[in-house]
């Protein structure tokens, strides 16, 4: 598979491929407005608690208000931080996995060199890496093969489309039924 110059070019033009950020990006925009605006809001109530009137007759019950209104932005802007930080989160992990598959789709086009200068621990480790698990058959077939498909850890691409599976039959059932007649003679 890796020796196949389509599947080469398919891999090829994966790396370096760009992650679609944008509308992460844009909601953490849109957020860090609504936190400004919470701070905003955090400003004024507390320019306004600070010129109450203390001789008001409603004093008590406008300095409760204001202090419960003050209070409630506080939970605002812990939540939208929160967010926030989430989804600067999910931005750096697509990030990351997009630098882990380069590095893997990188090691795939040097699959020969590095597979055959590898230790026999280190082929095996190389390989639970790239492969979920194989599927054999319970017995050797008559063209030779021993393996049903191959599962991958991520998608390849195989003939134009990304796949995580790779059936590996190679002749197709044909069911035939046959008459057989019984001819007394």
């Amino acid at each position: 598979m890796v020796n196949n110059p389509r599947f080469v070019e398919a891999i090829q033009a994966k790396i370096g491929t760009a992650v679609d950020t944008e509308d992460m990006e844009k909601q953490i925009a849109v957020l860090q407005g609504r936190l400004k605006q919470a701070f905003g809001t955090k400003s004024h109530l507390e320019r306004q608690m600070d010129t109450l009137d203390i001789n008001d007759v409603r004093y008590d019950r406008k300095i409760l208000d204001l202090q419960r209104r003050y209070d409630e932005q506080y939970d605002i802007i812990e939540e939208i931080k929160v967010q926030i930080g989430e989804l600067q989160s999910q931005i750096r992990s697509i990030q990351q996995e997009k630098i882990s598959g380069d590095n893997i789709y990188r090691l795939l086009l040097a699959f020969d060199e590095v597979y055959h200068s590898a230790t026999e621990a280190e082929q095996k480790e190389f390989m639970k890496a790239f492969i979920e698990r194989i599927e054999m058959f319970p017995e050797k077939r008559k063209d030779g093969s021993w393996i049903k498909k191959i599962v991958f850890n991520f998608p390849v691409p195989v003939d134009g489309e990304e796949v995580k599976e790779l059936p590996l039959e190679t002749e197709t059932t044909v069911e035939s039924c046959v008459l057989l007649c019984r001819t007394d003679t």
